[in-house]
């Protein structure tokens, strides 16, 4: 005879279908409220007909450490991001110095990068001169780089535009927004 420790229901003959571990009344299953094989107790509250949100709510005494801490580096990291972002006043005089050299198109590049390469290709190929850049070599292209909000190459300032990566269609949109193709 197996009495269930939350309804205090007794298990009967009648009861055959149901698992033996499971309270046919409530549903609890008993090894949540015995001292299980793990010897781990529910706690306080705990309803094993609620979700687990629900319980976790109803468990919970507050936020925890854990909690508290993720949300404190989320508002720091977003601080810090504000704060080194460049802005676009920045980016717009960086273009605008940037433009003022020989060429309406700079390429901010490495040798090794293989969108760079496709880069420099297209703009060979459309015939269109442009000035490059090497970040890796360059402290100067670096901090125009960084200026211009670059995270990774290729970087292409056309005209007034700044592109970040390679997309062969915007490059060309944007050659030809600049007035830089060649008609064919």
């Amino acid at each position: 005879m197996t009495r269930c420790p939350k309804c205090k229901y007794i298990r009967t003959q009648e009861d055959e279908g149901i698992p033996a571990w499971q309270c046919p009344s409530c549903g609890v299953a008993y090894a949540k409220f015995e001292d299980a094989p793990l010897g781990v107790q529910p706690k306080q509250g705990y309803d094993p007909q609620t979700t687990h949100h629900e319980n976790l709510k109803q468990t919970s005494g507050g936020l925890g450490a854990g909690t508290i801490a993720l949300v404190a580096f989320v508002f720091i990291a977003i601080v810090v991001y504000a704060v080194t972002k460049p802005s676009t006043e920045q980016i717009r005089q960086t273009v605008a110095s940037v433009s003022e050299g020989d060429s309406d198109v700079v390429l901010y590049s490495t040798q090794r990068c293989g969108y760079c390469r496709q880069a420099r290709a297209l703009l060979a190929y459309h015939k269109v001169d442009y000035v490059e850049k090497d970040v890796e070599v360059s402290l100067r292209a670096q901090e125009e780089f960084r200026a211009l909000n670059g995270r990774g190459v290729p970087v292409l300032v056309i005209g007034e535009e700044v592109l970040h990566g390679y997309s062969q269609q915007r490059i060309v949109r944007s050659l030809g927004n600049a007035g830089l193709l060649a008609v064919k």
